[in-house]
């Protein structure tokens, strides 16, 4: 809004008894000092973008005049003409544009110093107003990956939370706020890999999730709170490692299904519970889980979208699911991004059993899929199924299939094959089959085979010994 000539007066039109017009201006045509600082207040505001020094002096200057205002020094507008709406808001504004300004300058000292009385100031305001403020300025403080700050803009943005939660707390006018600032902190200190601090955080979260009286969890009145501290939770479960505790957790969140909660959190919850099914390869429930958890993701456009949707193929392949989960329109957003049109290819390859292609995609180096470290922990997996799916297709028509042309189709070394074939022989794959070892063929469906390898007829009497033991 810099249309300023909305706020001007021509002196020409002000007559010498327009008495109507006496609370714009004076009798010779000065323009009200509250209509004055309005524009002062929009000219900065213009600068901000092209020329952020000359805003920041503009909105300094803005700030001691309303002071001044505010109290009583500006001729012809007295204190107690001031009106009340008007006192402080505009000042809170400029204070809040000052901070973002000093932080673009990278003057951080002069941010932190002002952001204290932007803090201080917060009771003079509307809830609403503050917590637009505090959030604005975290959230451009923050923007991006901690990990990667310079060691001094870590500095600056743990003190900056760490200031604005020792205010928040020390007023104790917005505990909402207070918890929602020291929940960020958290995930700062998570991408910092602060295990210490993100325990500190994660303990402090839970105490105010607490009823007063009897110190247990308040199911009822902070089912919110306990989510979104139990998502911050289990990423720490991630760092640490510690699986029971994680367990613990996601247990917890399924006594706060009655919560109403923002997507973003649940999003958290659904993928790191996907991500524990893929580790006790319950690769259906995996699905599921990333599957919700990505649209939570897509909800709010938050980037982790993208990441879970590799997750979702990835359970998708593993489960020999028949589902295409493109064919969702959420998904389908995101099918033109290199690295999820990637993750299509593969299913495809996987569909259409093409063993060559399959791996190429997958070690492509320009989409990188095997640098998501936990898509990698999960390629053993995927390429066993992949390869058994492709082994069943192809030995179907005979009876007796060459180790060298299974090796072919697998795309593997012919020293590879045999343990693919014992594996699928173990678990039920590749039923009534057997290894002839010496002639290094593959006999299909029959009861007997000479000649198996050394290896199948140990795995075999074990398998025997096994089920004469589960039989007593």
């Amino acid at each position: 809004m810099s249309d300023s000539d909305e706020y001007t007066y021509d002196s020409d039109d002000v007559g010498e008894d327009s008495d109507e017009n006496s609370d714009a201006g004076g009798s010779d045509g000065e323009l009200d000092p509250d209509v004055d600082l309005e524009n002062q207040y929009w000219l900065a505001d213009d600068l901000i973008k092209s020329k952020p020094q000359e805003a920041l002096e503009a909105f300094l200057a803005f700030i001691k005049q309303d002071l001044a205002r505010s109290r009583g020094e500006i001729p012809n507008k007295p204190k107690e003409h001031v009106e009340l709406a008007d006192v402080g808001i505009g000042y809170f504004h400029a204070l809040k544009e000052v901070i973002l300004i000093y932080f673009k300058l990278s003057q951080y000292d002069s941010m932190l110093e002002h952001l204290q009385t932007l803090l201080n100031f917060l009771p003079e305001v509307t809830r609403n107003e503050r917590q637009k403020a505090v959030e604005n300025i975290l959230r451009a403080i923050s923007s991006g990956d901690a990990a990667s700050f310079s060691l001094e803009n870590q500095r600056v943005l743990v003190d900056t939370y760490r200031l604005t939660l020792g205010v928040l707390e020390s007023l104790s006018i917005d505990a909402r706020l207070t918890f929602s600032t020291r929940k960020s902190l958290g995930q700062i200190y998570l991408q910092m890999s602060d295990i210490q601090n993100v325990e500190i955080i994660v303990q402090e979260l839970h105490a105010a999730c607490k009823d007063s009286e009897t110190g247990l969890d308040d199911l009822r009145n902070r089912a919110e709170w306990l989510l979104e501290m139990t998502a911050l939770e289990l990423q720490l479960c991630v760092l640490t490692r510690d699986k029971r505790r994680r367990i613990a957790a996601h247990q917890r969140t399924k006594l706060l299904a009655h919560a109403i909660v923002d997507p973003t959190t649940m999003g958290i919850i659904h993928e790191d519970c996907g991500k524990m099914y893929m580790g006790e390869k319950k690769w259906s429930e995996a699905y599921q889980e990333f599957f919700s958890g990505f649209t939570k993701h897509a909800e709010t456009a938050n980037p982790r979208a993208r990441e879970c949707l590799k997750y979702v193929v990835l359970a998708n392949m593993l489960s020999l699911s028949d589902i295409n989960p493109f064919s969702t329109k959420e998904a389908s957003a995101y099918k033109d991004a290199p690295m999820i049109n990637a993750m299509i290819q593969l299913r495809e390859a996987y569909q259409k059993n093409n063993a060559k292609k399959f791996e190429k995609i997958l070690r492509d180096p320009k989409t990188n899929l095997l640098g998501d470290t936990f898509l990698a922990e999960y390629v053993d997996d995927l390429l066993q199924k992949t390869r058994q799916q492709i082994l069943v297709d192809f030995i179907r028509p005979y009876r007796r299939v060459k180790l060298e042309s299974i090796a072919m189709e697998l795309n593997v070394n012919v020293k590879d094959v045999e343990p693919i074939l014992v594996k699928g022989i173990l678990d039920g794959t590749l039923l009534n089959s057997k290894i002839d070892q010496g002639k290094g063929v593959l006999v299909v469906n029959s009861a007997v085979g000479g000649g198996m390898s050394a290896q199948w007829n140990a795995l075999s009497k074990w398998a025997d010994a096994v089920g004469a033991l589960n039989g007593q």
